[in-house]
C-alpha cells in the first residue's frame, strides 16, 4: 500500500514519487558525494586510518550496496555518511549531501538533515527502539518533527495496518514487525537518502525476503536513494544497481552489481562470491577466504588484503590506486582478466 497523508489534512494526497521527481534545482548533483574520506580514532588506533580515502557517490533514486566481511568498515562508512561518528573520531576528506558539506554544518542545520534528508534503518531493531514506549508513541515523536503523515499512515505503508501495533511495546512484536517499524520511522520525514545497515541480519529467510520486497516497493514509490550495507551478495543482487566492495576500510572494487558479480576483478570480491555461491548451491566443500580481517592496528601496508590473497606479490606492499570509470578497481594483480584488459 502506498503511503498517504493523514486524515487530519484537508485532502488525502497520494505521496508516491516517480523517478526524476526530486527538485529541479539540484539536477545533476549527487544526493551523497564522498571524496577522500579518512577516519581515525587516535585514542584507540593511533594514526591508522580506519576508513582510508574512501570515495563514492549516489544519485537521486539510485541504490548502492556496500559489501564486505564484518570489520571491513561498512557500518562505520554508513555512520560517517550521516555525520553520526562519535566525537573521538578525526575526519578528513569531504562528505557532501546535495552538494553541501555535511561536516561543515552546525546545530540546527545538521539536525534538519538527519531524518528530513537522511533516514537510517539499523540492523538491531530491538535495541534501536525504546523498550518502554509504545510503537505509536515513538512514531508520534518523529511525526511531530515535521512529518505530513500519521503513525497509522506510516504503519500501513510498511504492511502493519493492525491498530494493535500502535499500542504494542517493541518486545511484543516479531523481529520482522520491529524492522518494519524502523523503516516507517526512517521514512516518516520523506528523506532523500535512506541508509540501511544490514536490516535483515537477524531475520529468517522468509521474513528477510519480505523486508527486501518492502524496500524495493517503497523506493520505487518514493524515489529515495538507498545506501544498503550488507554481507549478503544474494540480497545485493536483488536490490541494488551498483555495488562497492570494502576491505580493511578501503574500497577495492566498485561497479554495476550485475557486472561485478558476473565478473569480479579483485581477488577479495572473487573470494566473497565463491563463498556465497558454494553455500547457496550446496557444494560439499564450502569455499572460504583464508585468514581473517585484522583489527586496524594489524592492517598490513599497501593493499590491506595482501596477507590473505593468493595473487599477492611484492608490489602489493604499495597501495594500488582505485581506477576511474564505471568499473573501479584497486588491485595490482586482478583476477578474471582477458588479453587487452590491462
Amino acid at each position: 500500500m502506498m503511503l498517504r497523508r493523514g486524515s487530519t489534512m484537508s485532502l488525502s494526497v497520494n505521496m508516491q514519487r516517480r523517478p526524476g521527481s526530486r527538485p529541479d534545482s539540484d539536477h545533476g548533483v549527487p544526493i551523497l558525494g564522498i571524496s577522500n574520506l579518512t577516519v581515525r580514532f587516535p585514542r584507540r588506533y593511533g594514526d591508522v586510518a580506519v576508513l582510508d580515502r574512501v570515495g563514492l557517490s549516489i544519485g537521486p533514486g539510485e541504490s548502492l550496496a556496500i559489501v564486505g566481511e564484518s570489520g571491513c568498515g561498512k557500518s562505520l562508512l554508513g555512520l560517517a555518511a550521516a555525520n553520526m561518528l562519535p566525537p573521538t573520531a578525526e575526519v578528513a576528506g569531504e562528505v557532501l549531501f546535495r552538494g553541501r558539506d555535511l561536516y561543515g554544518m552546525r546545530g540546527r542545520e545538521r539536525r534538519a538533515v538527519r531524518g528530513a534528508g537522511i533516514g537510517i534503518v539499523y540492523q538491531d531493531a530491538l535495541t534501536s527502539l525504546n523498550p518502554g514506549m509504545s510503537i505509536g508513541a515513538q512514531l508520534r515523536q518523529v511525526c511531530r518533527l515535521g512529518s505530513p503523515y500519521t503513525p497509522a499512515d506510516l504503519l500501513d505503508a510498511v504492511g502493519l495496518p493492525d491498530a494493535r501495533v500502535l499500542k504494542a511495546k517493541p518486545y511484543q512484536l516479531s523481529g520482522g514487525q520491529r524492522q518494519r517499524v524502523l523503516i516507517a520511522l526512517a521514512l516518516a520525514r520523506e528523506p532523500d537518502l535512506l541508509i540501511a545497515d544490514e536490516p535483515t541480519t537477524a531475520l529468517d529467510v522468509t521474513v528477510e525476503s519480505k523486508i527486501i520486497e518492502l524496500l524495493q516497493r517503497l523506493q520505487a514509490e518514493h524515489d529515495f536513494a538507498l545506501l544498503f550495507i550488507s554481507h549478503d551478495l544474494a540480497i545485493v543482487a536483488r536490490l541494488c544497481q551498483r555495488v562497492a566492495v570494502m576491505y580493511g576500510g578501503q574500497l577495492v572494487e566498485t561497479g554495476p552489481t550485475a557486472e561485478v558479480l558476473a565478473n569480479p576483478r579483485h581477488p577479495y570480491t572473487a573470494g566473497l562470491l565463491a563463498a556465497s555461491t558454494s553455500l547457496d548451491e550446496g557444494h560439499g566443500t564450502l569455499a572460504t577466504i583464508p585468514g581473517f580481517v585484522h583489527p586496524p592496528t594489524g592492517f598490513p601496508s599497501g593493499c590491506r588484503f595482501r596477507d590473505r590473497c593468493s595473487h599477492a606479490q611484492d608490489d602489493c606492499a604499495v597501495r594500488p590506486a582505485l581506477s576511474a570509470g564505471t568499473r573501479r578497481l584497486a588491485c595490482h594483480h586482478p583476477v578474471g582478466l582477458v588479453d587487452g584488459d590491462r
